[in-house]
């Protein structure tokens, strides 16, 4: 009877390892099996991951280009600019050498004149100034004279109550 017990024993113990052996090779296969889409899913991120790295290469390659075409637009601006002021100063300055050299070749009589034309056009603006002046302060005593009024009216109101 004993042998039939340690046979049983035995016989249970060898299914127990068989089954565990089982249950091995099947989770190595799940694990390997997940291990694989793994693995694939990795070189799926590595492909996104370098198209991504295109793609920013290839945005950062435009914008210098485009920032290189504003700063030459912006250069050849300022040289246009630099330009223009030039040939405004020339302008000026002739003008004003012109100015001198003709005021320069007048008459005593004619400078004279020129000197008083000066004056009366220097009179004009002052005339201006002042009649704007006087306008103003016209307003400011109206507006003096209808607060006086109505003081009085108040005034006069207020001493008939009393």
């Amino acid at each position: 009877m004993m042998d039939w017990v340690v046979f049983c024993s035995c016989l249970v113990l060898l299914t127990g390892v068989i089954i565990n052996i089982v249950k091995s090779v099947k989770s190595n296969k799940e694990l390997s099996n997940e291990h694989k889409s793994i693995k694939e899913d990795q070189k799926d991120l590595s492909t996104d991951n370098e198209k991504v790295k295109d793609l920013i290469r290839s945005e950062n390659k435009d914008t210098q280009q485009n920032i290189e075409k504003a700063q030459k637009s912006l250069e050849n601006n300022d040289n246009q600019i630099y330009s223009l002021l030039n040939n405004v100063d020339k302008t000026l300055i002739k003008e004003i050498e012109r100015s001198k050299y003709k005021y320069e070749n007048l008459t005593d009589e004619q400078r004279s004149i020129k000197n008083y034309v000066e004056s009366i056009n220097n009179l004009m603006k002052e005339v201006e100034r002042l009649q704007t002046l006087s306008v103003e302060q016209q307003k400011q005593i109206l507006e003096l004279q209808s607060e006086l009024n109505q003081a009085q009216h108040f005034n006069n109101n207020f001493t008939q109550h009393m």
